[in-house]
Order: structure tokens, then C-alpha cells, then sequence
């Protein structure tokens, strides 16, 4: 399997030059994340999956309950739907749609058009070609049981269960705590939440004065160090989720011919190779069959020409070949009946008994009695079984010896018809 790589990029925070990177689903997979320039991410991941991450704080993602079903009208509700979420104009955002849940409701991520152009710009420069683009926050697990938190630096990364994320300014965490509903300091009864905390070891001991404080105001705090940071935590979630992802329309992937093709491109290719060959086999074939038969049709008006000599225009006839073919029937007829046809099988009988010869044939009504001279009574039912093999109906009426040999007298009758 080919390296797949999370990229972040810009970080969060972080000089705009600078990104961080984690391969997986391979044995090569990089142990810990990397951080570094654009250029430097471009020659670690090279020909691998690249799947970009943009910082949570710079997209909103919602999923609103929307009447229309089809794709177009889709597109056209929603900025309108989400207005009043959006901190800019809506003609200046950029929005990404998901599926229809089942419950109705439809992922959207949105995002400052020329914030999100700019950042691509310089990803596609250096070299990258990403295969989806997602918010970061997205990949933060879904847990239908427990309340997400994650500390990363300075923001604060929400998400409660069956609900979108949310990404909030850190500083001050207990400020950030409150406007997500964990330290409300109207009521001193804990909530039902169960909370799960992540944090790296430095976010943790920076924070954990403030985070101690949950315990009383939650029904159970668990808490779980990312000593390795953000990017395993969101790998993890990458193939159980499925979010939004930002690279739709202008911003769609595009391959060239040279930087990579679409997974479905090469099946498609071959499939399109086998029926071009099919096709040019079977145009073959038919020619080859149109050239066949031309020659047989000249082939078959040369014998014509022989067969039928008295017929002026042969290419007249409705059916060719069956006029042939009557015209030779009846000349093979005329040669297997009659006297004819009784010459030819004594003919062929007398070449099994060559020392038997004819005196006589007397031929009337399809029948001839046959007067023969033979060396012994033997030749003459080796005559008589040998005109039998031939169709013929053979008796012998008489056989009179005269000196050393004998006189035979044969009854032929031609086979029926």
C-alpha cells in the first residue's frame, strides 16, 4: 500500500511557511509527526496520498436541516442557511457539501474563498497535489457517549456527540471552558456529561490546574496524554469518519498527465483498450467473412457455367447454388440408373473377381441376367456378393460346368429408388 500523509498546513499559530506531516497505513509510516517548510513536506511525501488539513478555526462546519433534495437547489439554500453562522459576506465564502444524513440533515464546511485559494496556491507550488482537504477539527473523534476536548496550544477543539465541532480561542481556557458549557458558575450541579480530555504532556501541565476543576462539574473526567501530538489522534478517525471535504468545485482536484491520475482513470482506460481490440477483431473478422464470400460466389459461378452450359444468363437464376446443385443430382442419376448404372457396379464387382469374365448381359426393366465364366462355383457367389455390396438385389440362377470351369447365369436387379 502507498504511504498516505496527513499534512497540516497553515499552523495553527504558526509562521505561514511552516507545515507538519505524519505518514500511516503503511510499514514506512513516519514515527512521530515533522514538522517544516512546504518544500521540505513536498520531498517527504512525494508520490503519496496527501490529505491536507486546514485549521478548525478557519471553517465552519454545520449541518443544516434543509426541505430540498436535489444537489442544485442544495447549493443554492445553503450560504442562505447559514448566514447568520458566517462572519463574512456570503459571496466570498467557499462551500463544500457531504451527504444527506438520515436524519435530513446536510454537512456543510465553509471557508473564506481567498483565504482557502491562497493556501492551496502555495501547497500546489511547492509541489503538493492533495487528494481531499479537510477541516482539522472534523477528524476530532465522535463519541455517541462522551464530550471531546482538545487542547492543541492555544485552541480548543469541542465536540459533543452526534455534533458538529467546534474550535474556540484557548486564551483564557477557563473562558473558553465556560462558552462551551462545561464551568458555568450559575450552578454548582455537575452536568451528565461524560468528558474525555486530549492533550499533549506540555498543553496538559499548562492547563491541568483549570481542566482538575471539570471533575466537579462533570459526571466523569478521563484524560489522555498525545505524547506523539494531534496527528495520530486524527489519523485514527480518518477512515471512520467521513467529513467535508473543501477540494469541490473550482477547487477540485485536477491531474495532469504527469502529476497523477484518478484512481478510476486506469480500469476505465483498460476497459475502453479491450473493446477498441474487441472491436477491431470483430471488424476483422466481418471483412475477412465479406472476402470469403466473394470468392465463393465467383468460385461458385465458374461451376455454374460448367454445370448449367445451356442457361445464357446465370446471374438471373433466384437461388444460384440450389440450380447447381439440382443440375448435378439429375446428371448422377442419369449415370447410377439404368444400364449405365448396372455397367459401373458389374464393372466394380468384376474388380473383386478378376478371373471371372462376361459372355452376355441381357438388360430389360431395371433388371439384367448376366452369363459369366468362372474358374469354380466360389468366384461366382464372390461375383454375386460383390454386386450385393454395391446396392445391387444378386442371385444365382444357374452355374454349368464346362471342361475345368463353369458357366454361371446372374440376376441383377437395380436398389430401389
Amino acid at each position: 500500500m502507498a504511504d498516505q500523509f496527513l499534512l497540516r498546513f497553515p499552523l495553527p499559530g504558526g509562521p505561514m511557511d511552516r507545515a507538519e506531516w505524519w505518514s500511516f497505513a503503511s510499514p514506512a509510516a513516519i514515527a512521530t509527526p515533522v514538522s517544516g517548510t512546504l518544500t521540505q513536506a513536498a520531498a517527504a511525501i512525494g508520490s503519496g496520498r496527501c490529505v491536507w488539513l486546514v485549521p478548525g478555526e478557519n471553517v465552519l462546519l454545520a449541518a443544516p436541516q434543509l426541505p430540498a433534495r436535489g444537489l442544485h437547489k442544495l447549493a443554492q439554500l445553503v450560504p442562505y442557511a447559514l448566514e447568520e453562522q458566517l462572519a463574512s459576506e456570503i459571496d466570498a465564502m467557499h462551500f463544500a457539501l457531504g451527504r444527506v444524513g438520515r436524519d435530513g440533515a446536510l454537512p456543510v464546511a465553509a471557508v473564506d474563498r481567498a483565504a482557502f485559494a491562497g493556501w492551496l496556491g502555495q501547497i500546489t507550488a511547492a509541489g503538493l497535489q492533495p487528494a481531499a482537504a479537510y477541516a482539522d477539527s472534523a477528524l476530532i473523534p465522535d463519541n455517541p457517549s462522551q464530550c471531546v476536548l482538545v487542547i492543541d496550544g492555544q485552541r480548543l477543539l469541542v465536540r459533543r456527540p452526534g455534533q458538529p465541532p467546534v474550535t474556540l480561542d484557548a486564551e483564557p481556557l477557563p473562558t473558553a471552558l465556560g462558552i462551551a458549557g462545561f464551568l458555568n458558575d450559575a450552578t454548582s450541579e455537575p452536568t451528565a456529561d461524560t468528558l474525555i480530555v486530549y492533550a499533549s504532556r506540555a498543553d496538559w501541565d499548562m492547563n491541568a490546574t483549570t481542566l482538575e476543576t471539570l471533575r466537579g462539574r462533570v459526571a466523569n473526567l478521563k484524560v489522555q496524554l498525545l505524547n506523539d501530538g494531534l496527528l495520530p489522534l486524527l489519523a485514527t478517525t480518518l477512515t471512520a469518519l467521513t467529513p467535508v471535504s473543501l477540494l469541490q468545485g473550482a477547487f477540485a482536484p485536477r491531474y495532469s498527465l504527469t502529476g497523477g491520475v484518478r484512481p478510476w482513470r486506469l480500469p476505465m482506460a483498460l476497459v475502453a483498450l479491450t473493446v477498441f481490440l474487441h472491436l477491431v477483431v470483430v471488424t476483422t473478422q466481418i471483412w475477412q467473412l465479406h472476402r470469403e464470400d466473394a470468392r465463393l460466389a465467383t468460385q461458385l459461378r465458374a461451376v455454374a457455367a460448367e454445370a448449367l452450359p445451356d442457361i445464357t444468363h446465370i446471374e438471373r437464376l433466384p437461388n444460384l447454388r440450389a440450380s447447381v446443385d439440382s443440375r448435378l443430382r439429375a446428371q448422377r442419376a442419369a449415370v447410377n440408373e439404368g444400364l449405365v448404372g448396372m455397367l459401373s457396379a458389374m464393372g466394380g464387382a468384376l474388380q473383386s473377381a478378376p478371373t471371372i469374365s462376361v459372355n452376355s448381359i441381357n438388360y430389360h426393366d431395371h433388371t439384367a441376367e448376366v452369363t459369366v465364366d468362372a474358374p469354380d462355383v466360389a468366384s461366382l457367389d464372390a461375383l454375386r456378393a460383390a454386386a450385393r455390396g454395391r446396392g445391387f438385389s444378386a442371385e444365382l440362377l444357374s452355374a454349368t460346368q464346362k471342361d475345368s470351369r463353369f458357366q454361371g447365369r446372374l440376376r441383377l436387379q437395380e436398389p430401389a429408388p
